[in-house]
């Protein structure tokens, strides 16, 4: 079957979440870098390139983070939803100074 590829499990969910916060790269994840440092460390399956990854945690993970299906503790779970949400308002309030630069 071409083309086919095989969906994420949540032990690949976990281990993503637990890379993340062993490697504390909590205010990495918007970054290119990171993702793909945790392919080569997570011996994730080959199929599974650093956008795959990226993608996975943005649409599916970080959505769902505080469900009990994943392993990370309470705490390390706060810390990823607040670095996500601050390292977006740093790239919120960078688009906005651009614009006012343009007057």
């Amino acid at each position: 079957m071409a083309g086919y590829k095989k969906a994420y499990t949540i032990d690949e969910d976990n281990k993503c979440l637990q890379l993340i916060t062993a490697t504390k790269s909590y205010y990495y994840l918007r970054g290119r870098a990171v993702w793909q440092d945790l392919v080569t460390l997570g011996h994730f399956d080959e199929c599974r390139t650093w956008m795959s990854l990226q993608n996975r945690f943005e649409k599916s993970i970080l959505p769902n983070i505080m469900k009990r299906c994943y392993s990370i503790s309470e705490l390390e779970k706060q810390k990823i939803v607040l670095a996500w949400w601050q390292t977006g308002q740093d790239y919120d309030s960078d688009s906005d100074s651009d614009e006012d630069d343009s007057d």
